[in-house]
């Protein structure tokens, strides 16, 4: 097929890009500007998937029934145009709208031959990632009914290559499911080599029995490269944490573990809201049996034989943070008030006997003169000001960006004048490596009008994945009202962009709000071939 040769195939570059411990790693992609250009697929994979699995009204049946339409009528007239068009019109379309639907549909009938051969040549031959997450699903099913063993077999392998890719994952092992060939050692294999959305789909079905798994899981269940504080349910669960938390000494891997654990489970527990159902019942939430007293009680006990490293101890204040939100919001319904009083004096009387404020500067470099951003970080825990320290790093060094989202948020109106003004003297540098511009805008989001002027020109440049943030700073940002020029960059970046998903959010914003879900069954009527 001619037009396969305008792009990459995924599976290939999946393949070509395994580090020597066999993660799939894109820094090792010559092209960084390719990179760049699917910051969404290779910076942030599957968390777009992830924000709309959790929607509740995802118009399943009206997106679904156009694709299959769509499918049905290629199955019926195969030729090249006919699936150039399907394949353009599939990868403007967020598969897991409709994946449901489709495999209810697909599961009641016998899939037809081009349909498979149309999917198979996508598995191998497709980068757009929706594609290919339509194509390892009809594998699955296709797989039900192989009987070549070689055949199963080599499909099984090159899915599980798939799977290291983070935003193919949950499809690749949903579709070994669906063809029954998912088995626990394929789950330990992509748990293994995975580190976000995709680790936490394979630990969410992995079995964990033995010690040595439940320590593992302990380990490293928490340790994501994504924000989900609710895995920890599944890690006080599944693991062997209670167990450790009853021994006398614990070594300092486990105690991190262990305290990274319950830092997220307070944070889960602190901003969980019920989700209403059908009936107007609010959705029961499961929770592991714990006695919340006896556990702190516990793990401050372990806490003053660790408290030595800067991790350790910005673990121990992230802890008193959500123990404080408790106090800040009168949330009694899982601890009294009396004890989240007692546990916050505790941990202040186990962190506060050192001199901070002489300690953290000196620890902002590392050895090798990269910015180390924890110390930032306990040092807006702890409310020490170390700006102007933080500020002559900068100055010396325009290039430390990680300097500043701390010097953004710990700044008087003053000191956020000369931030973004410093900020947007260097931005033509900063523009050369995305990387560079990201900590920045990350910093922009909580300081409102502030640095309108950097985020304008983060949406018109070159980058997709400086832009995909940018447009997640203006989302959080609750005054919509866009003074010209941001008009004007919002309108450059939706022609700019290759991403549906971000596109429709820009378009939200030039309308003053955030995007909504109710609009997609007309987004999916105007994509040309689908109608």
């Amino acid at each position: 097929m001619e037009f396969w040769k305008e792009e990459s195939s995924l599976y290939q570059i999946i393949k070509d890009h395994l580090d020597q411990e066999g993660y799939f790693d894109p820094d090792l992609i010559e092209d960084q500007n390719f990179v760049d250009t699917y910051a969404v697929l290779f910076r942030e994979p599957g968390t777009s998937d992830s924000y709309m699995a959790s929607m509740p009204d995802r118009p399943q049946e009206e997106v679904g029934s156009v694709i299959a339409g769509a499918l049905a009528a290629y199955a019926k007239n195969p030729d090249s145009k006919a699936e150039k068009e399907l394949y353009a019109s599939i990868s403007s379309v967020p598969f897991i709208i409709y994946n449901d639907y489709l495999v209810d549909l697909l599961s009641t009938q016998e899939i037809p031959d081009a349909l498979w051969n149309l999917c198979h040549r996508w598995l191998y031959h497709a980068f757009a990632p929706e594609v290919l997450k339509l194509a390892i699903t009809v594998t699955g099913l296709h797989l039900l009914n192989e009987e070549n063993l070689n055949e199963v077999e080599r499909l099984h392998k090159d899915l599980m290559l798939l799977a290291r890719c983070e935003e193919l994952t949950s499809f690749v092992v949903y579709a070994l499911e669906l063809g029954h060939l998912l088995e626990n050692e394929d789950l330990w294999e992509i748990l293994t080599h995975t580190r976000g959305w995709g680790r936490v789909c394979a630990m969410s079905t992995y079995d964990f029995i033995t010690p040595e798994e439940k320590h593992w899981l302990l380990l490293h269940g928490c340790d994501l490269t994504v924000d989900y504080p609710a895995v920890a349910l599944l890690v006080i669960e599944k693991s062997n944490f209670l167990e450790m938390l009853e021994k006398e000494r614990m070594d300092d891997e486990t105690f991190d573990a262990v305290l990274h654990t319950m830092v997220d489970y307070l944070d889960f527990l602190v901003n969980f809201e019920a989700q209403p159902v059908e009936g107007g019942v609010d959705k029961v939430l499961e929770l592991p049996p714990l006695s919340y007293s006896h556990v702190l009680e516990r793990l401050l006990e372990h806490a003053r034989q660790h408290q030595t490293t800067l991790e350790q101890v910005a673990g121990l204040m992230s802890l008193r943070e959500e123990l404080q939100e408790m106090i800040d919001h009168e949330n009694w319904d899982y601890l009294s008030m009396n004890q989240c009083h007692l546990y916050v004096g505790t941990l202040d009387g186990v962190v506060m006997g050192r001199d901070w404020k002489k300690i953290l500067p000196k620890e902002i470099l590392s050895k090798d003169g990269s910015v180390n951003i924890l110390p930032l970080q306990l040092a807006d825990i702890l409310g020490i000001d170390i700006h102007t320290q933080v500020w002559n790093l900068l100055k010396k060094d325009p290039m430390r960006t990680l300097l500043y989202p701390y010097l953004l948020q710990s700044g008087s109106k003053a000191r956020l004048e000369k931030v973004t003004d410093f900020a947007m003297l260097h931005l033509d540098a900063y523009l050369q490596d995305e990387r560079l511009v990201i900590p920045l805008l990350r910093g922009l989001m909580s300081v409102p009008p502030w640095g309108g002027d950097i985020i304008a020109e983060c949406l018109s440049s070159l980058h997709e994945g400086a832009r995909s943030v940018a447009v997640e700073v203006l989302e959080a940002w609750p005054d919509k009202k866009w003074n010209g020029k941001l008009q004007m960059a919002l309108v450059r970046a939706r022609e700019l962009t290759t991403q549906p998903i971000l596109r429709m959010r820009i378009d939200e914003l030039l309308n003053h709000k955030t995007l909504e879900f109710e609009d997609f069954v007309n987004y999916m009527k105007d994509q040309k071939g689908l109608e």
